[in-house]
């Protein structure tokens, strides 16, 4: 059973609202980290540190800037336990970027490392996943500059945060990456919409090596049409199982609400009906 609050609680107050919302759980912090990037004026990106308290309601800290001009796109927000520090990625005014941020439990206040470059064109629609045998992040996006789909290795050190070699891992153009780690398998598994193939659900596997990554062809998961909505499907690890789930709105059949299991062989994924 799962049981809510009685009431929302606000974590930024804008008469435009905000976007690209990405969370993380700080397992050393016991907090959540919450990147967002604001619709109102320069769109500058927003970090706040969120704790569930033992009444079930939420309190947080105050909102810090990430950067002071528009920000967004910072759905690929991940936790590394190693390092125990989060990382976010982001489009900083065409440049996409990745900084490291620290939550303070003490003041429930979020610390920045320096931004890092990834690539001198703007992306979006990041995802990113943490390997923990090699401790290292994985992190997919749309390239602003093509609309291909790239991956990226990242590795956190200290409050800084470094990149590998970026690949492209499909030709075509992509759109809402979304990523799981197969702890089973020691894989990345990044299921994406593709755009040149009949916007397919599709999925590839990544497999770390130092900072690079290497990939299997991609795999259809769903052959059903979708809509340009990254939120209109979402992918969990099941690790009982050693499975892949992914749960999606099939517009090719009402709408209804639908799932598929896929599991990993080697460097490739293979997806029930």
């Amino acid at each position: 059973t799962i049981s809510f609050d009685t009431s929302a609680t606000t974590i930024h107050s804008s008469t435009s609202g905000v976007r690209d919302i990405g969370a993380a759980y700080d397992s050393n912090a016991d907090r959540t980290l919450v990147a967002y990037g604001l619709k109102t004026g320069s769109e500058i990106g927003k970090a706040v540190a969120v704790q569930v308290n033992s009444d079930g309601s939420l309190s947080q800290g105050t909102p810090e800037t990430v950067e002071s001009d528009a920000c967004y796109a910072f759905q690929g927000t991940v936790y590394d336990p190693d390092a125990q520090k989060s990382a976010i990625f982001y489009n900083n005014n065409g440049t996409t970027k990745g900084r490291v941020a620290t939550i303070n439990p003490n003041t429930n206040g979020v610390d920045f490392g320096t931004s890092t470059q990834i690539t001198s064109s703007g992306s979006s629609d990041f995802a990113a996943a943490h390997d923990p045998v090699n401790d290292k992040i994985i992190v997919a996006y749309q390239n602003g500059s093509d609309n291909k789909g790239y991956l990226v290795v990242a590795t956190i050190s200290g409050t800084s945060i470094s990149f590998g070699t970026k690949v492209q891992y499909t030709a075509n153009e992509v759109f809402g990456n979304k990523s799981v780690y197969d702890s089973e398998n020691g894989k990345v598994v990044i299921v994406y919409r593709d755009l040149n193939t009949s916007n397919y659900m599709r999925a590839i596997v990544g497999t770390i090596s130092g900072t690079s990554v290497s990939f299997g062809s991609p795999v259809t998961v769903a052959s059903t049409t979708f809509t340009n909505d990254p939120m209109d499907y979402g992918v969990t690890y099941d690790s009982n199982l050693g499975n892949i789930v992914v749960a999606f709105v099939d517009t090719g059949n009402s709408d209804y609400g639908t799932y598929v299991v896929g599991s990993v062989s080697g460097t490739s994924s293979s997806w029930g009906s």
